[in-house]
């Protein structure tokens, strides 16, 4: 064969001689199935090549399987096709669906997250969490990212908490990486999801008695609807600024400074109160809306009706600088997933995929595990007939 080495193992029965000729026979080509042309006596044998995740990818590469990398691209995921009317809707409130926040801090409005502190409350400041080569680094440029956008400053407080860094569900592969496969890839640009340990602040803050949304409610206001879109406000808590006199309460330390929050963080008790009546205050008055957090769900008896109402919400989300993320909103259907369930004209139905998360679960060993599930179960037990009695001790 002329062109590149083919090189194979192929088991036979001969007499020890210093050179033989072979037959490969019809397994030998069915598994390598060449490209024979007799008219130019060349055998070809085709290369497999295949679209190959990020995540197999890499393992790929520790085993030595590539030398080289040519063209490496990652997929975005596709996002669902909308009706040309709504996509004409879309364009008229382009700042609503930016690529990424702006850089800049959220206007000031009458509702702002306050911290009120217990009578007796005492600070918190210690040590930084110790974190590795990669972990610093990643940190700094979120932090970075953070100074640039102006939603943190350097502060005088003694409330300090520690930050630590979890990394993200791969997009590509949806497996987690764990903290130590992190520090050995030694990849400071993975997707990070960064925690600060509130959980001595939260002991000491007084929590306001701001009732939630109660979610059959909603539900209930959604039976006659036919045309659906659910819109997600992106980063929804740091589209709200804190109270002047509660920054310093959101201070978090790093190995080289401290600094705390000029917009609400993730993480602090009390926090869905008061983006609850921030979205009751903005768009209570349209009353073909329906907000559980940054979920907000526009319900219509028909598609024209569906246009109008979405210009409205489009319009007070544009008013008050609130953008949303495009690729996890979903306009115009006349089925959508909202808070764990499938919503359409025919009715209410359970999302298969939490049915899967109930049936699946493991036989609870003690009450805790046992509490965990019923708590996930009463998420559906308006679908389960008798469930009160059925849980009873």
């Amino acid at each position: 064969m002329e062109g590149q080495v083919y090189k194979d193992v192929v088991l036979t029965e001969w007499e020890l001689t210093e050179q033989q000729d072979i037959i490969l026979g019809k397994p030998w080509l069915v598994q390598y199935n060449p490209r024979i042309d007799s008219r130019t006596h060349t055998t070809e044998l085709p290369t497999p090549l295949a679209p190959v995740e990020s995540g197999e990818f890499e393992e790929r590469v520790k085993q030595g399987y590539y030398a080289e990398v040519y063209l490496m691209s990652i997929k975005k995921k596709e996002i669902e096709p909308v009706p040309v009317p709504i996509h004409q809707v879309l364009d008229e409130y382009p700042q609503v669906f930016p690529d990424q926040l702006p850089d800049v801090l959220p206007p000031e409005r009458d509702i702002e997250h306050e911290i009120l502190l217990k009578q007796d409350a005492k600070p918190s400041n210690g040590a930084p969490f110790r974190l590795s080569k990669v972990e610093q680094e990643a940190l700094d440029n979120f932090v970075d990212d953070l100074v640039k956008k102006r939603w943190v400053e350097i502060p005088n407080s003694p409330w300090v908490s520690n930050i630590f860094g979890v990394p993200k569900k791969d997009p590509t592969t949806g497996k987690f990486t764990t903290r130590l496969e992190w520090i050995r890839s030694a990849n400071p640009t993975m997707p990070i999801r960064w925690v600060i340990d509130y959980r001595h602040v939260n002991s000491q803050t007084k929590v306001p008695k701001i009732p939630l949304p109660h979610i059959e409610e909603h539900f209930d206001k959604m039976q006659s609807a036919k045309i659906f879109s659910v819109i997600d406000l992106a980063s929804g808590y740091h589209q709200m600024r804190m109270k002047e006199n509660s920054k310093q309460y959101t201070a978090f330390g790093t190995n080289s400074e401290i600094y705390q929050w000029k917009v609400a963080p993730m993480g602090l008790t009390g926090m869905p109160g008061t983006w609850t009546r921030l979205m009751r205050t903005l768009l209570s008055k349209l009353k073909f809306v329906v907000v559980y957090l940054d979920d907000i769900c526009v319900f219509s008896s028909c598609f024209d009706d569906h246009l109008q109402h979405l210009r409205q919400v489009f319009a007070v989300l544009q008013d008050n600088k609130l953008y949303t993320r495009s690729e996890k909103c979903s306009f115009g259907k006349q089925s959508v997933e909202f808070l764990g369930h499938i919503i359409s004209a025919e009715g209410l139905q359970v999302d298969a995929r939490k049915i899967d998360a109930v049936t699946n679960w493991q036989t609870p060993q003690n009450n805790k595990d046992l509490q965990r599930f019923i708590g996930l179960a009463g998420y559906y037990r308006r679908f389960i007939k008798g469930f009160a009695l059925l849980v009873l001790p």
